[in-house]
């Protein structure tokens, strides 16, 4: 294994991507290490995808700028489609009693329609006048 260059989490991920089995090992190690003496989130989470052998993230974190960007943009896209959203259980509350509605003064009742007479008067138009009404009727209801 060579010497690692200690300056970054980019570098020590770099290394961990070149290396072998066995000098993965002591990267990771070099990894934990930093992460434990580190207050930096992003060690504990290199170290973490080193741990889980997490290549991709890994990758991830010895790229820079746009493409580290993208890198992880991706990641994340690939998560959200592997892990479908599931609905949380939630407590079910009591219903709480309804006080009873007051009937307001300016609250108008709407007229009760006499279905008997409108078919009545509808029974004595022509065609063009039954097509007017029912053009009317669906512009009304749209």
């Amino acid at each position: 294994m060579k010497a690692i260059e200690v300056k970054s989490a980019m570098n020590v991920a770099k290394a961990w991507v070149n290396e072998t089995a066995k000098g993965r090992k002591e990267v990771l190690a070099l990894a934990l290490e930093i992460s434990k003496k580190s207050p930096k989130k992003r060690w504990k989470s290199l170290a973490k995808a080193m741990t889980e052998n997490d290549a991709p993230r890994v990758k991830a974190y010895s790229l820079q700028g746009d493409a580290k960007k993208a890198a992880f943009a991706a990641l994340r896209a690939a998560a959200k489609v592997a892990e479908p959203e599931v609905a949380k259980p939630q407590a079910k509350a009591k219903p709480k009693a309804k006080a009873k509605a007051k009937p307001s003064p300016k609250a108008k009742a709407k007229p009760a329609l006499n279905m008997d007479a409108l078919a009545a008067q509808l029974a004595n138009v022509d065609d063009a006048q039954l097509a007017a009404f029912f053009n009317a009727v669906v512009a009304a209801r749209t």
